[in-house]
């Protein structure tokens, strides 16, 4: 199996990522129920797995669960009509009650069970949903008022059972999870209308939405009332784990490049504004038509340069329409760019470097490209690396301009530290970003003195966020060290391709970079407010997570 599993989906096969089908079964650990198998052999396989095999954790999400969940009876009788004869009961796993003793290498050839949450409602017409979702807008987000599931937990209170389980695992294993063994208790699935859980003692087993298999239902009754809700949203959800099947297939096959990105290179003929939309942007760069599944998750990589020269466009005609700003030369006059990017880690900055050179391609003009990735977390990636050449440039760049150039620095510390200690010279910065930096969550720590530095030497600053939410608080960030605002969030047409599992919503997906805002130099008449006002928020620039 592959060595990383980089984004866990509940009721998919833990190891190659395949959802179930209709009719199609699954295999479920007995003891847990928390993790799934599309055959015996990758249950054995992950059984005995080199990085976190399952039979060292099994035992302790089946207690960390046990310990959380509270016996609620299911809401299905609340929302069925009063002569409506409902069963509320679910199939069974139908060998619960064999090989309950999964501490050996043979009884992971049977400590599954076959019952797979299969649902034979074909009526459904979830296949038709909208696919444009985000967590908190529109079609994206399911809220509990929109059923009559009365006495039911929330979703807050079935999160907060998620993460009490993982204090309890973390607690039983004496150490802190990491994301692959943590997200099978954190990403645990529940009824969509009753939160009843996935595998407590009062229910055995969900009934998955015929279509996707990924949001679930204690009963015909709470089907029924969360249909309308899903059906925005559940083509989103296939594509979720179509793109993470595609993906983990490109990883175990060893591709010499595991996020291949298949755009021809062709250097565009003269500069030219981005188009309004993914599909127009291939058709320009003369991509080959690929299956739902490959696009998304090929576009999930190509969503970082583009959203780059995306914001150097947003960040050029913001500075021009203010007229207390410098402006900056159109880019279609530039032969040179340093971009730093910040917060930036091994995954997914680092990984097919390779992407970044579409930002030559798209500017034709530009000779020299430096990328300087700033961050803490590079630190372990740093010792892996060691240096990092720069990608070798295709054979259309080379032709249009021999001496054309894409470097790559890593710097390993925070942008404020590295701006102090002169490993960055924010002046020559054309674009400082953030990808999904979550800026209102630790601003006042990690975030501060960064943003002062760039604030201070008017580096233009580009962010992105999963939500409208979020970049509407990541602008209150912004504002709060006196950071001008010259863009402000927008949707952004070139987010990321795949939709990814929102933690606190069991109906709802979100997307990388799928909001944009930028900012420039100091608001007017705060300067001075923000030297000596903001200066003295705790400086944790040693925080290994954050900018």
């Amino acid at each position: 199996m592959a060595d990383r599993i980089l984004h866990f989906i509940p009721h998919t096969c833990y190891v190659c990522g395949v959802a179930g089908r209709a009719g199609q079964r699954l295999k479920r650990c007995v003891r847990c129920k928390l993790v799934h198998y599309c055959s015996k052999e990758h249950q054995v396989a992950h059984w005995k797995a080199k990085r976190h095999p399952h039979k060292d954790l099994c035992e302790i999400y089946a207690t960390a669960a046990a310990r959380v969940d509270k016996p609620r009876r299911c809401c299905a009788d609340r929302l069925a009509s009063a002569d409506a004869n409902t069963n509320t009961g679910a199939n069974t796993d139908a060998d619960a009650n064999t090989n309950t003793d999964a501490n050996t290498d043979a009884d992971a050839n049977t400590n599954t069970d076959a019952n797979t949450d299969a649902n034979t409602d074909a009526g459904s017409d979830a296949a038709e949903a909208a696919t444009r979702v985000a967590r908190d807008e529109g079609p994206c987000a399911w809220h509990p008022s929109e059923v009559p599931a009365v006495g039911a937990m929330s979703e807050q209170e079935h999160f907060e059972r998620c993460l009490g389980s993982l204090k309890v695992a973390s607690m039983l294993k004496r150490r802190r999870l990491d994301y692959e063994e943590a997200a099978p208790l954190v990403l645990r699935r529940a009824c969509m209308v009753c939160l009843t859980p996935d595998g407590s003692e009062e229910l055995e087993s969900l009934r998955g939405c015929p279509e996707c298999m990924l949001v679930f239902f204690c009963s015909d009754a709470c089907r029924e009332a969360g249909r309308d809700a899903h059906s925005r949203v559940c083509r989103s959800f296939k594509l979720m784990a179509a793109a993470e099947a595609f993906g983990r297939a490109a990883r175990l096959d060893k591709l010499s490049n595991p996020y291949p990105l298949w755009m021809s290179p062709v250097v565009q003929p003269a500069a030219a504004r981005l188009p309004a939309h993914w599909s127009d942007l291939m058709a320009i760069r003369k991509a080959p038509h690929f299956a739902f599944d490959a696009e998304a998750f090929i576009l999930n990589s190509l969503s970082l340069p583009y959203t780059i020269i995306r914001a150097l466009e947003m960040v050029t005609d913001g500075i021009a329409a203010d007229d207390s700003l410098e402006n900056l030369p159109d880019l279609e006059f530039r032969t040179s760019l340093e971009i730093h990017i910040l917060n930036s880690a091994i995954y997914p900055e680092l990984v097919a470097a390779s992407k970044y050179e579409d930002i030559l391609h798209w500017l034709p003009s530009i000779i020299c490209l430096k990328l300087v990735f700033v961050g803490a977390p590079l630190a372990p990636a740093m010792r892996a690396l060691g240096t990092m050449p720069p990608p070798e440039l295709c054979h259309a760049c080379i032709a249009h301009a021999p001496d054309r150039a894409l470097s790559i620095e890593l710097v390993p510390k925070t942008y404020a530290a590295a701006v102090a200690d002169g490993d960055v010279n924010p002046a020559a910065a054309s674009l400082a970003i953030a990808f999904n930096p979550e800026l209102p969550e630790d601003h006042a720590g990690v975030w501060a003195p960064s943003l002062d530095a760039l604030r201070t030497a008017a580096v233009p600053t580009a962010v992105t966020a999963y939500t409208a939410h979020e970049a509407a608080a990541c602008v209150d960030v912004l504002h709060s060290r006196g950071m001008r605002l010259v863009a402000r969030p927008t949707s952004n047409p070139f987010r990321g391709g795949q939709p990814f599992l929102d933690p606190g919503h069991l109906n709802a997906v979100y997307y990388h970079n799928a909001y944009i805002l930028a900012a420039c130099g100091t608001l007017p008449d705060v300067g001075a407010s923000c030297d000596h006002g903001h200066g003295h928020d705790h400086d944790h620039s040693h925080d290994a997570h954050n900018a």
